[in-house]
């Protein structure tokens, strides 16, 4: 199956520029080319992301809205403006990502290392805000409190996300670790409620009244302690940012190695993106292929043992060739990959239906 017009039209003069003799390459316009490529690459993937959910609340006053799957964000608008500065008024849109298995990882393109070291995800998520179509950032010194969901029992911290011009995810570790979620139950609560006078704090302030969705309905604290109940979430931690945000921890293992692709020249591909993905951990890396390079690193420091798929797709003659296959990981391994013809429903059996 052909791949959409626009999308050949932009690959092919892409790969033309690849093609074309130049008897001094400048680096950056090599790597400005690769960028170009990758993204393209990107967009096949992109196909199969699954959509951000979306909440409109009030700018005047705490909210809050949950996520499918069980993230809670805690919205004051007073710590919030433009990113040009300007006050934050009307609605505020709360865009949502929550990625808690290896699908929504791959189909995200969110993979799971910081500074080339693998992490072991416990769920990544994307916040964004924006008001009046303006995009929108926490106040210098603030911070969002959002509660996440515990999907798992190891011991996590909360990593910031950046992606480079090949669309890779780089995660970057924070000081903060997340903590288990008490849950109080009412009669403990009221009792807690009789005997102090102490002044609330500003989480439970909007603990008070809070708001989901788009219809402003009040959520009462044992609606609250429901949610806690129904699915495990950790205490609320406090993001002094917007955007990607990960629950991770690294992989401890001294036994790693390195792990060389190639692809077979007898296929006449030149670039391609490759993902490994972690049969026994929540993991998933990613690199971008480029035959011209003068080494092609592929996959660093990965553990020796563990069952991994590899899978690599490229376009070639206006077509989509795929290589896909599993493995247990070898020490100082290399391999050359056959790739083969293939069409966007058998790319949708590997990133729709994993």
């Amino acid at each position: 199956m052909k791949i959409k017009a626009f999308f050949l039209s932009a690959m092919l003069g892409i790969l033309s520029c690849n093609n074309s003799q130049s008897p001094t390459p400048n680096p950056t316009t090599n790597e400005t080319k690769n960028e170009q490529i990758a993204q393209q690459l990107n967009k096949v993937l992109a196909k199969y992301e699954q959509a951000p959910q979306k909440f409109n609340v009030s700018a005047q006053k705490p909210s809050s809205v949950k996520g499918k799957q069980g993230t809670v964000i805690f919205i004051n608008p007073d710590d919030l403006m433009t990113t040009n500065g300007e006050a934050v008024s009307g609605s505020i849109e709360v865009e949502l990502k929550e990625l808690t298995n290896q699908k929504q990882l791959l189909n995200a393109n969110a993979t799971t290392s910081s500074n080339g070291k693998l992490l072991v995800s416990g769920g990544a998520y994307y916040i964004n805000m924006s008001a009046s179509g303006k995009p929108l950032k926490l106040k210098s010194g603030k911070t969002l409190s959002v509660e996440f969901p515990q999907i798992t029992t190891e011991k996590m911290g909360l990593f910031y996300g950046q992606r480079d011009g090949l669309g890779n995810l780089n995660w970057v570790e924070s000081n903060q670790k997340f903590q288990t979620q008490p849950i109080k139950n009412t009669a403990e609560n009221n009792e807690q409620k009789a005997t102090t006078t102490e002044k609330k704090t500003d989480l439970e302030e909007i603990l008070d009244y809070v708001e989901i969705d788009s219809n402003y309905a009040p959520i009462s604290q044992s609606t609250r302690r429901k949610w806690a109940m129904e699915s495990k979430i950790y205490q609320a931690i406090q993001l002094n940012s917007l955007g990607w945000i990960n629950c991770d921890r690294f992989l401890e293992n001294t036994n790693n190695t390195n792990l060389l692709v190639n692809f077979s020249p007898a296929d006449g591909i030149k670039n391609g993106n490759l993902y490994l993905i972690f049969r026994d951990i929540n993991s998933v890396i990613s690199s971008f292929y480029n035959v011209s390079a003068t080494t092609n690193e592929t996959f660093n420091n990965i553990p020796i043992g563990y069952k991994v798929q590899l899978v690599a797709y490229a376009i070639k003659d206006e077509k989509i060739w795929l290589h896909n296959s599993q493995f247990n990981i070898q020490a100082n391994q290399s391999i050359t990959l056959t790739m083969k013809e293939t069409n966007e429903n058998e790319l949708a059996k590997i990133f729709a239906n994993r």
